[in-house]
């Protein structure tokens, strides 16, 4: 199936979401240099995406309530913090879904690597580091609903 069809029926009816096919092509263009399958990537980042904003164009476009976007720290449809590798494009983001989808492949990528002779799947790794958990950590709920999303993504 392909991404935009996956990406409809996942958003279903909601309110306030970003643009599917600017999503799907967002998330295509930056699948082609992942470490693993264009496809797994893909699910990957729809599932990280939507556990972390539910795919809101608010949210996108940088409109967080008080309490959202870890109180103001983070940004984007994938809730990427500042640090030192990002800090000339974060605060850039609002709107921007193709520079969101490329800084949160480029921290998964970090992520995959950090984790990937850990001895832990790639999936848990990868997804662990992005939080900034241990490799191995399986005790938060987080990571069992992120890797629910990816596996409905089929």
């Amino acid at each position: 199936m392909k991404l935009l069809a996956v990406l409809l029926l996942l958003i279903g009816p909601r309110l306030e979401t970003v643009a599917p096919d600017r999503l799907a092509a967002a998330i295509t263009a930056e699948s082609q240099s992942a470490p693993v399958s264009p496809r797994e990537w893909e699910r990957l980042m729809v599932a990280i995406a939507e556990n972390e904003s539910r795919l809101s164009q608010r949210i996108a476009d940088g409109r967080c309530k008080p309490l959202e976007c870890d109180r103001g720290r983070a940004k984007g449809l994938w809730q990427i913090h500042r640090n030192t590798l990002n800090r000339d494009s974060w605060a850039k983001q609002d709107g921007d879904i193709e520079l969101q989808a490329h800084l949160a492949s480029e921290q998964l990528k970090r992520a995959y690597w950090t984790c990937r002779r850990s001895g832990v799947n790639w999936l848990t790794g990868t997804i662990n580091a992005y939080a900034g958990r241990r490799c191995s950590d399986t005790s938060w709920p987080g990571l069992q609903a992120r890797v629910a999303t990816y596996g409905r993504l089929r």
